[in-house]
């Protein structure tokens, strides 16, 4: 080795000996510090050992080979050295100030030295360099005829780089075709999927028609929103299944699934009993969304079954009449006992014996309220006592002067409206529901059947009645100026009797 760098230094071409010991410099820098352009190092290696070959072999002085070497092999030698300069410039030097020009354009600067490089060694050489120019001119105006679908793919390339339309590492949709851009060269772009395929698609393809690019938005991390659908039938409240969805979500922590925004479960359709939801997740990791799909999946299952829910068979056009009486018996006696706990807990109804409270529970009517929606309007006529059981209430007055303020919220357990069903009266106030709601609520016909068979609960039902209208008339009082009265009693039982005519007993 030693005895050939000898031979090329102590030659007539020396200047070629020097280019050749400098490629083989910048050869191993770029092999020891880049690994992944080893290939390509390799490839520059060959043809600087090829280089080194021609230099030393045994041609006479004034032979044709010899000059032929004579000015091949400077050429030869500098196409190398540009090369190797701009790899160790674009892959070595720039990164490190997060300078990270595209491969295309990397390509044309290299491509433009080269040229340069070979006009100067045809003019040393002693080559007429305007009749080279009008010969290459006219050969490229050929060329560029011949091959215009590739030309028209080159540009494309460049547009696409000059503008950053895409980028290696996102993932775009063209057609049935999605994957992650893993380059971007002078005639098309590279795509691999997530089934280990690589898609090559002509860079003027996607100049063409219209391509999207997955989770890229402006000023977001990247994160894609998948849809996840399922059916679950409509005997449960939508509201529920919204939110026992939503809970086991946001607790369940699952993997490329974003904390933040949180998972959204929605109603899209109903037919036919069956209500269809979506669940809107962002997926972090746009690499794994069909198992992060089935992930999502599956906790949604878990979380209803969990509250004694599933996701709903196929629904068929077939009805069917049977009578399964253990069935509808333990039902029954759940729905019962339920609604049983409840009655105990009421003030208004502590008069009541067990045999009343339970002929009552099985008038209790469900009645669920989303988010905002009015349950009672400040001057409404009632004709229900309502019973919350979950979710809150909140309590507003608004005075004549148009302001509306804030009277408080009301909590599972609480009751309302019973003044104003037992006297008639319009309601002073509106009530409305935070978020989604669940209530119970009695008629007035209820009331006035107990009535009937027990009128001594008029006088009971009176006193609860008085304290509860003293308890508005204070919060009230607050923000009304011309609040009236509360009512004692007396006066309280008489309305009563009024309403339900009932007889007056002294």
């Amino acid at each position: 080795m030693a005895e050939i760098w000898f031979t090329l230094f102590a030659s007539p071409w020396q200047d070629s000996a020097g280019f050749l010991l400098v490629s083989f410099v910048l050869t191993m820098v770029l092999y020891v510090r880049h690994p992944s352009l080893r290939r390509t190092v390799l490839v520059w290696l060959f043809w600087l050992l090829f280089a080194a070959v021609i230099a030393v072999l045994p041609f006479a002085p004034d032979s044709a080979p010899a000059e032929i070497r004579h000015y091949a092999l400077p050429f030869v030698a500098g196409l190398v050295v540009i090369r190797l300069l701009g790899l160790i410039f674009f892959r070595l030097f720039l990164p490190p100030f997060h300078l990270r020009p595209p491969r295309i354009l990397q390509d044309i600067l290299v491509t433009l030295v080269f040229v340069i490089w070979g006009m100067y060694q045809l003019r040393q050489a002693g080559l007429d360099l305007s009749q080279i120019v009008v010969t290459s001119t006219v050969l490229t105006a050929m060329v560029a005829f011949a091959m215009q679908d590739t030309i028209g793919n080159v540009l494309a390339g460049l547009t696409l780089q000059w503008d950053a339309s895409i980028e290696a590492g996102d993932w775009i949709k063209v057609d049935d075709a999605v994957g992650k851009v893993v380059d971007v060269t002078w005639r098309a772009t590279y795509l691999e999927t997530r089934n280990g395929e690589t898609v090559v698609l002509p860079n003027s393809v996607l100049t063409r028609n219209r391509f999207a690019i997955l989770g890229k938005r402006q000023g977001k991390p990247l994160m894609w929103r998948r849809w996840v659908y399922f059916d679950v039938s409509l005997e449960t409240l939508p509201t529920q299944i919204i939110s026992m969805v939503e809970a086991a979500l946001k607790q369940g922590m699952l993997a490329n699934v974003a904390e933040s925004p949180v998972p959204q479960c929605i109603l899209m359709e109903a037919d036919k009993g069956v209500g269809r939801f979506a669940l809107r997740y962002w997926l972090t990791d746009l690499m794994h969304d069909d198992a992060t799909d089935s992930l999502v999946r599956t906790a949604i299952d878990a979380a209803l079954r969990r509250n004694g829910r599933r996701f709903s068979p196929p629904q068929y056009n077939l009805l069917l009449s049977f009578d399964n009486k253990k069935y509808s018996e333990v039902r029954h006696k759940r729905h019962t006992e339920e609604r049983l706990a409840v009655l105990h807990g009421l003030e208004l109804l502590a008069p009541l014996n067990e045999d009343e409270l339970l002929a009552l529970s099985d008038r209790l009517k469900f009645t669920p309220f989303v988010h905002g929606e009015t349950v009672l309007a400040q001057g409404a006529d009632v004709d229900w006592l309502y019973i919350l059981i979950k979710g809150e209430m909140e309590q507003t007055l608004k005075t004549p002067d148009g302001e509306t303020h804030q009277l408080g919220v009301l909590n599972a357990g609480s009751f309302f409206g019973e003044i104003s069903l037992m006297t008639g009266e319009r309601f002073p106030i509106q009530i409305t529901a935070l978020g989604n709601a669940e209530c119970y609520r009695l008629d007035r016909a209820t009331f006035q059947a107990l009535l009937v068979m027990r009128h001594e609960l008029a006088e009971a039902f009176s006193l609860v009645l008085a304290r509860r209208q003293a308890e508005y008339h204070q919060l009230l009082s607050e923000h009304a100026k011309n609040g009236m009265s509360a009512p004692q009693p007396r006066e309280m039982l008489a309305r009563l009797r009024d309403l339900f005519g009932l007889p007056n007993i002294t």
